[in-house]
């Protein structure tokens, strides 16, 4: 009996078409919220298809499952009142038909009899589901067992829990420079990175491991393996304390500030275990930082977390917390930020990436066109200060781990009164943005060289009063286009020099023991 009443109390159609589109499109949005960052969509908590209505990423995810949630109700809800409903109309039906005179007992009975048999419709009715969804629920309990499993092995292969990566390891992309474009600069350039995920080849052996911190003025990311100044600085120790004695790794990453610096001394450790001494050539960003902002009442302090993405490839931050804990959430996360940087070209090999060479044509022209500069300097005492306080921090850092430090000033070729063969190499540094308040604008190269010696004093004074060693080669590097294609970033000749300069300063400062 409780078959047929099954059988004919289905949902109406239409209620059943709704149910199966809100499940299919609960689950097609759930999965493009999810998949949107390999797939082009959008990236990390922006879901490009809801931007225009202000909907963050996870938002939309609850929506998806209460979307499918809705769509599940919409199927099973409307059957069982139904057939609830047909049970107690029979049951009513039959305790009208009797007899006055006893009512009350056979309805008692009746009742009994459409309690009975609404626990057989129930019943039936979770058996009839189990028998269409068992298979649903063994596959989702196969799935799970399958990530459970996979959890613990992405676990046993994955880097120690406080790796920290700078680009993705052992990847290797090969271009072609331009020497109308970037002079002085090797014509064919490999970017090499190693386990560690830094620029260069790995440590072998034991030797004594340095670091070398900074921006795209360390990176070097226009020049040839060999001729980066990090690479250059191991030359040169090796010559004087002989091979594999000491090992340079280039930690270096364009943009970076005594903010992300202070990132990297913190996790040093497990960027590369067992670094002995740390050199960082610090300051150029931070000014380009503070005269960017400097229009603000109170200086801008950029999250942790958007440092943490400035500064490392993959991120394992011990605050993060869950899903951050979960290794295959890690793992998923790493191929979102690899396939973004495929994306954008970083992982060609043997290719002609044009696109820096382009868009420094481009600043430059913005440049020339943008006469005149400004000379007057903003007020960057604010900025100072915060620069003035991450520098302690660094060094404190670098106490605490039991880490050689030393600071180097950021040499740029920016002078007052340049020619205008000098002046047409120039490209972005020194722009301020329009607003609704001001329109762009550029600073002199007076001004530049000003506000640069500002920063680098700050340098200086931190190292007299921390008692820190300090190479200023700042003061030793000519501004010419010898050795800046530019304005900031060196020729091959200008690392050449560089590496020489800080070889001569940690020799000078004892940071480099002389062979006997």
């Amino acid at each position: 009996m409780a078959h047929a009443v099954v059988g004919r109390h289905r949902p109406p159609r239409a209620l059943r078409r709704a149910a199966s589109f809100a499940v299919v499109c609960g689950a097609l949005i759930g999965g493009l919220v999810w998949l949107s960052p390999l797939i082009g969509l959008g990236e990390k908590e922006d879901f490009v298809l809801f931007q225009v209505a202000g909907l963050p990423r996870r938002t939309v995810a609850l929506a998806a499952a209460c979307l499918c949630a809705a769509g599940a109700g919409i199927g099973l809800l409307p059957l069982a009142v139904s057939l609830l409903h047909n049970a107690a109309r029979k049951a009513t039906a039959a305790a009208a038909s009797v007899r006055r005179q006893d009512i009350r007992a056979r309805a008692v009975r009746h009742w009994s009899q459409a309690w009975r048999t609404g626990g057989q419709v129930a019943w039936h009715l979770v058996r009839a589901t189990w028998r269409k969804c068992w298979r649903i629920v063994y596959a989702v309990s196969v799935l799970a067992v399958i990530l459970v499993g996979a959890e613990f092995f992405q676990r046993a292969i994955e880097p120690e829990p406080n790796s920290y990566f700078m680009f993705p390891p052992n990847t290797e992309r090969t271009y072609h420079i331009r020497s109308d474009i970037l002079p002085g600069v090797a014509p064919v350039a490999r970017f090499v990175v190693n386990g560690y995920g830094l620029r260069g080849v790995p440590p072998r052996g034991e030797p004594v491991r340095m670091m070398v911190l900074g921006g795209s003025t360390v990176e070097s990311f226009v020049q040839d393996e060999p001729n980066t100044w990090a690479a250059q600085l191991g030359h040169l120790i090796d010559g004087w304390l002989g091979p594999s004695k000491v090992w340079v790794g280039n930690g270096g990453r364009s943009g970076l500030t005594s903010f992300e610096n202070i990132l990297q001394m913190r996790h040093l450790s497990a960027i590369v275990p067992g670094v002995r001494s740390v050199v960082i050539l610090i300051g150029g960003n931070d000014m380009a930082y503070g005269y960017v902002n400097a229009n603000r009442p109170e200086p801008e302090i950029v999250p942790e977390a958007v440092r943490y993405e400035r500064t490392f490839f993959t991120i394992q931050s011990p605050a993060d917390g869950f899903p951050y804990d979960l290794a295959l959430y890690r793992l998923y996360l790493s191929v979102v930020r690899l396939s973004n940087l495929a994306r954008r070209g970083f992982m060609q090999v043997g290719g002609s990436d044009t696109a820096y060479m382009d868009w420094l044509v481009t600043t430059r022209a913005e440049r020339s066109a943008a006469r005149p500069f400004r000379d007057d300097l903003p007020n960057l005492a604010p900025y100072l200060a915060v620069y003035r306080n991450n520098l302690d921090a660094i060094v404190d850092l670098a106490r605490k781990d039991g880490v050689d430090l030393t600071f180097v000033t950021q040499p740029l070729m920016y002078r007052a009164n340049q020619t205008a063969e000098q002046e047409s190499i120039y490209g972005w540094f020194g722009k301020v943005s329009g607003d609704e308040h001001q329109p762009a604008f550029y600073y002199s190269s007076a001004a530049l060289d000003a506000m640069m010696k500002l920063y680098n004093q700050v340098t200086l004074d931190t190292c007299d009063r921390q008692h820190v060693l300090c190479i200023d080669a700042a003061a030793e590097i000519p501004p010419t286009s010898e050795f800046y294609y530019d304005g900031m970033h060196f020729t091959d000749a200008g690392n050449r020099l560089l590496a020489q300069i800080v070889f001569n300063g940690l020799k000078k400062g004892g940071r480099l023991i002389a062979p006997r």
